[in-house]
């Protein structure tokens, strides 16, 4: 497991009219600050918000040749809040999500698959980032 941390400068907006609740308008807020931070790092964006029957991926990223099953967490009360919000159950449904698009998406089959955590601890205009790199490797 790797762990990258480092506070990031990041502002975020809002959109009059918008109708989401305030902590969907910081998911979305989180997830496009943690997609930005693995952009820079050099991972490339497969795919954002997959859903299905299992529940949702966050961001589906390409590194070199491996397929990323990235899990976005927000939490304002700091990093380690958000990674331990990440129970055995959301990591099953995401293993069962992520077997999911690869049926949907057989030309990325053959790739390895990692599961990494990036998570946001703070404020969204001055976030705190932590990027778990193989975070379920242990089981």
């Amino acid at each position: 497991m790797t762990r990258v941390s480092e506070t990031s400068p990041h502002v975020t907006e809002g959109v009059a009219g918008d109708m989401r609740t305030s902590q969907q308008r910081d998911g979305g807020g989180a997830e496009a600050i943690a997609l930005s931070y693995l952009q820079k790092h050099g991972l490339v964006l497969l795919d954002s918000n997959f859903s299905c029957r299992f529940g949702e991926i966050d961001l589906l990223m390409r590194d070199g040749d491996t397929l990323v099953v990235t899990e976005v967490r927000y939490r304002t009360s700091g990093v380690e809040d958000a990674l331990y919000s990440i129970g055995l159950q959301k990591r099953k449904r995401l293993r069962q999500a992520a077997m999911k698009f690869l049926q949907e998406n057989p030309a990325l089959a053959g790739r390895p698959l990692r599961f990494d955590v990036i998570a946001i601890g703070g404020l969204l205009d001055e976030p705190h980032i932590s990027w778990i790199s193989d975070a379920f490797q242990d089981e």
